[in-house]
């Protein structure tokens, strides 16, 4: 896998510990992008330090909503993300950009005096292969979805470049992109490999279309 200029390639390219950035409705997934505006000053100690050192952070969404973010209960799994990008705005903000390197399961937090959390984790090192297999992918029914919700939500978009993306990217980007609830996100992440993201993206579309619609159907 690599992530800006850097290739991560086994479990020692990582860190045995690593900075956590609690986000409820953050969905990011290995190779996939998250942009940030930070504005909290934990976080924005959190991000420099991680700058000074191997930009990396553990993105991971806290198991209750509304609750404080620093000090919630998690979800065991999260996604570390190595800042590929990182911009001041010069009202005392930043701006970043998360590339997913891999997955990780939350073991153990660690005492700590910096006012953000840090944890031992254990990363899954599949997600470093650069190519999954998505042959058992029923690609034309989740572009039918896709396409039947994008249609649904006037979504704006160019139909020929969706065809054209390669099937591990399509479902990666889809899940990241439609407004899922946080649960739902979670499923996402959690999916094994992509032909179970695929399917579970699929089954939630096709919820939310019935929801919408009354009842699913095709458009055209």
């Amino acid at each position: 896998m690599k992530a800006g200029n850097i290739h991560y390639n086994c479990e020692n390219d990582l860190p045995k510990q690593i900075a956590l950035f609690p986000l409820e409705g953050a969905l990011l997934l290995p190779g996939g992008f998250l942009s940030l505006n930070i504005f909290e000053p934990n976080a924005l100690e959190m991000i420099e330090d991680a700058m000074m050192s191997n930009r990396l952070l553990g993105i991971i969404q806290p198991l209750s909503s509304g609750t404080d973010n620093f000090s919630s209960k998690l979800y065991e799994m999260g996604c570390v993300g190595r800042i590929t990008n990182y911009n001041e705005t010069g009202n005392g903000r930043l701006l970043i950009v998360l590339q997913g390197v891999c997955r990780f399961t939350l073991k153990k937090e660690l005492v700590s005096k910096k006012p953000y959390r840090i944890a031992i984790i254990e990363f899954n090192i599949k997600d470093l292969q650069e190519h999954e297999n998505s042959e058992n992918v029923n690609r034309e029914n989740l572009l039918n979805t896709i396409e039947n919700y994008l249609v649904l939500h006037e979504i704006e978009h160019n139909w020929n470049n969706i065809v054209q993306t390669p099937t591990p990217i399509l479902v990666n980007a889809l899940s990241t992109l439609i407004p899922f609830a946080p649960e739902e996100k979670q499923a996402l992440l959690e999916a094994p490999d992509i032909a179970s993201r695929a399917q579970t993206l699929l089954a939630l579309t096709e919820r939310s279309l019935m929801k919408q619609t009354g009842a699913y159907h095709r458009l055209h």
